[in-house]
């Protein structure tokens, strides 16, 4: 083998070892990056998927709730008067609240009314009987343990699942006794599918599990029982699955959500490593070739030239023949060693500078190189930075979507006093056109007109006292929920804010004889918590109204407030039953309650207790005496920097 094809071999070997090497590290740590990426953004839009169906879910609830705690809704199971069915329940009221049925029951589970639109044929008539007789056979849906005790979820009519939320039917103020039950929902058709999939802009997709399932299933079901919270599966080359079970209203499994997902992360990694490699290759393929044609140029030809020299030198046995060469380097030192000394010196300074520039070379192709590896790692980082700032955006969305949840109280609240309003004006306008009528056929003066007038009178105070009573729920309701979804100290005027709980605790207590007494400076403030002020506050009012007041027609609850040293005193105290000592030893154990059944869970004075000790690092005394009512000392440390009168 030549010189020219062993350097030619060893050159190309050399360049395959290196581009080798950089394809394995590039699998083996790169493009795995670029798969636990693309779990990890399958695993989050999952979670954003299963979040739109509880989202649809807290939606329908919140329907569920407006309807059964309302009067009317409970006349009409006792009375079944056609009115409300005339104003409620027609097709287009089922349509606007995307309702498909709504069925009511008394307490003997018996099915008094039910409205239905068939979202095949979009007829409209009674609930389809094997919805009928789901319900039925299944009298958990039935069962309230209190007038709030709702129950929301999935279930499968058939083979069809169907969002349903099941309400206990009792007065407007969430009042016993609870008269039957009230049960609305919608089916999963393809058409709210179809709505998911516009509102998360995801290919979601959900398998019934209880049918012919194809194979590929079994190794979600494997992944799921191995513990992982979203099953993930290559579906295609550029397609990926990612699978999580969702369990009925009655806790057990039923479906599992699907979400399709094109691979474009892997896609994107594998373009930026194809790039980069045939980068790496394109500029490695020009180094070899330049460098095999420098090689071939400054060294092999000079040296076949000598060689070729030396055999004809040989050949001929002519002595006087030399080689001519301009050349200062080593080979030319060697055609021409009969040289002076100086001459060979001088070539090798100039073979020093040849080598010199062909390193200059090779330094700047590298250069080229780390130039290249640069841009594609700009590349890499602007991608990981949009991913960052979407993951941002979803996480703000979320936390926007929780704020949903108040809007149900406050339309419930203001309603009585809207409804009042409402009946109240149309009242003053029928009177005043009885008015005008007989005022062409009555003199003024007349009895009749003054019982109008005065009629009128007393219509338009209704009204203005009914619209300010709205104003009022309006503001209570704005500062006290921000509070309480919030631990975040702030600067309150105490009175002005213990005024505005009561305020929205009114209909607690609304319709008896029991009166709460606030004593406190006006013009106090403090920085604290105001929401655990009105937790700690909203459970001891209602525990007196609940346990103290019980079976006592009128209740008195009095709340004072003042400064003792570095410390705000909050005194609490009811003239209601009170308690033995074998109660107030546990009262602040968790889950220990006196309504165990009645819609007492035992958490609350226990929440109490950690929201005095923990949150605001403040100290609890708790006395009472049977028949004697109860007494609350609480303690709350303050410096001077967090009192102030305004």
């Amino acid at each position: 083998m030549t010189l020219q094809k062993k350097i030619l071999v060893i050159i190309t070997a050399l360049f395959v070892l290196i581009a080798g090497a950089l394809l394995w590290i590039t699998d083996r740590f790169v493009m795995r990056s670029f798969l636990r990426l693309e779990a990890q953004d399958i695993e989050k839009n999952v979670l954003r998927a299963e979040n739109a169906v509880a989202t649809e879910l807290d939606n329908l609830k919140a329907i569920g709730g407006d309807w059964g705690p309302w009067n009317e809704t409970r006349d009409f199971l006792l009375k079944q008067n056609d009115d409300y069915i005339r104003n409620n329940l027609q097709k287009v009221t089922l349509a606007n609240l995307r309702m498909d049925f709504i069925v009511f029951l008394n307490n003997k589970e018996a099915i008094v009314h039910s409205a239905a639109i068939d979202h095949v044929t979009d007829d409209f008539g009674p609930a389809a009987a094997v919805l009928q007789q789901y319900i039925l056979g299944h009298p958990d849906l039935l069962f309230h343990r209190y007038p709030k005790d709702s129950k929301t979820g999935i279930i499968l009519i058939g083979q069809e699942p169907a969002l349903i939320t099941s309400w206990p039917i009792t007065n407007s103020n969430f009042e016993r006794p609870i008269h039957g039950t009230l049960i609305m929902g919608r089916f999963l058709t393809p058409a709210e599918i179809q709505n998911l999939r516009q509102k998360t802009k995801l290919s979601i997709h959900f398998v019934d599990i209880h049918g012919n399932q194809p194979p590929e299933l079994e190794q979600v079901h494997r992944q799921l029982t191995k513990g992982a919270s979203v099953a993930i599966l290559t579906m295609a080359p550029d397609l990926m699955s990612g699978y999580k079970g969702i369990n009925d209203i009655h806790g057990n499994p039923c479906l599992l959500l699907r979400v399709d997902l094109g691979r474009d992360i892997v896609k994107q990694g594998r373009e930026s490593v194809y790039y980069f490699m045939t980068a790496i290759l394109i500029a490695g393929a020009l180094m070899v070739l330049i460098l095999f044609f420098l090689l071939q140029k400054i060294v092999i030809n000079p040296i076949t030239r000598l060689e070729r020299h030396i055999l004809s030198i040989q050949d001929t046995k002519n002595l006087t023949v030399r080689l001519k060469s301009r050349r200062k380097d080593e080979i030319g030192i060697l055609t021409n060693e009969f040289n002076q000394m100086v001459m060979q010196l001088e070539e090798k300074s100039n073979a020093l500078s040849a080598g010199n520039q062909a390193l200059q070379l090779d330094i700047t192709k590298r250069k080229a190189a780390e130039e290249e590896l640069r841009r594609t790692n700009q590349i890499l980082q602007r991608s990981l930075s949009d991913l960052k700032e979407t993951q941002d955006q979803l996480v703000q969305s979320e936390k926007m979507a929780s704020l949903g949840g108040l809007v149900a109280g406050v339309a419930h609240e203001i309603n009585t006093p809207l409804s009042i309003a409402i009946t109240a004006a149309s009242l003053l306008q029928d009177r005043t056109l009885e008015l005008i009528s007989t005022l062409k056929s009555q003199p003024l003066e007349s009895l009749d007109h003054v019982k109008l007038m005065k009629l009128i009178t007393e219509t338009s105070d209704l009204i203005s006292r009914n619209l300010k009573r709205v104003a009022e729920l309006v503001v209570s309701f704005k500062q006290v929920s921000v509070d309480q979804f919030s631990d975040q100290h702030r600067w309150f005027e105490v009175k002005n804010y213990i005024d505005q709980l009561v305020l929205t605790l009114k209909p607690k207590f609304q319709g008896t004889g029991h009166a709460i007494s606030v004593q406190c400076p006006d013009r106090f403030e403090i920085n604290s918590s105001p929401g655990a002020f009105a937790q700690i506050l909203t459970q001891l009012i209602t525990n007196s109204i609940m346990h103290g007041f019980e079976s006592m027609a009128a209740g008195r609850i009095e709340i004072i407030v003042r400064r003792e040293a570095d410390s705000l005193i909050l005194i609490y105290s009811d003239n209601g039953k009170g308690m033995d000592k074998e109660t107030l030893a546990k009262m602040f154990d968790p889950f220990f309650t006196t309504k165990r059944g009645q819609g007492g869970t035992g958490l609350g004075m226990h929440i109490l207790y950690n929201l005095v000790t923990h949150s605001l690092q403040g100290k609890l005394e708790c006395t009472s005496t049977p028949g004697q009512g109860v007494f609350f000392l609480i303690r709350i440390p303050l410096d001077e920097k967090r009192i102030r009168y305004n």
